[in-house]
């Protein structure tokens, strides 16, 4: 605790239509004047702490409530990436894999009605091959269950 400066860049790809994001930027981060007034460097670490401490012990019993677990902040801090919880996205994946940048609107909205349709037929396949159905046509796109696991792929939709 005191006083520090954080720093990012930004990164070399991003989505985003307006690309406003700015190179590099910096802020500093110290601790709050009123505090620092009415304890001092040393009280106000020692304040803060404790009103850190029981916030940590809040989250925890509210936690343990639920029926969840904690693993503990220094176990966590040491965790894998991709073992890591990740909160819900659109469609369930951590890196993006579509992007309908530079797209006139109707192209957009096209592309990601294709996206989605494509997402549901793959669940719905995945879903059969789990209830053990030996007939699975698995939907144009899905080379990984064809080179991988021998299934089959539905033809690709011809041009009108």
């Amino acid at each position: 605790m005191g006083r520090t400066t954080i720093r990012g860049t930004r990164p070399e790809h991003y989505f985003g239509r307006r690309k406003t994001m700015r190179p590099n930027a910096a802020f500093i981060v110290e601790m709050p004047a009123p505090l620092v007034e009415a304890y001092g460097d040393e009280g106000t670490k020692r304040v803060l702490t404790e009103a850190l401490e029981a916030k940590v012990a809040q989250a925890l019993r509210e936690v343990r409530t639920k029926g969840w677990r904690s693993v503990g902040a220094n176990r966590a801090a040491n965790v894998s990436p991709l073992e890591q919880a990740v909160p819900f996205e659109v469609f369930g994946s951590q890196n993006p894999d579509l992007s309908t940048y530079g797209l006139p609107r109707e192209e957009e909205a096209r592309v990601k009605r294709a996206y989605i349709a494509f997402h549901l037929a793959y669940h719905e396949c995945r879903q059969r091959t789990l209830r053990g159905d030996p007939d699975v046509r698995w939907p144009p796109g899905t080379w990984a269950m064809v080179r991988h696991f021998g299934q089959r792929s539905s033809p690709l939709p011809t041009a009108p």
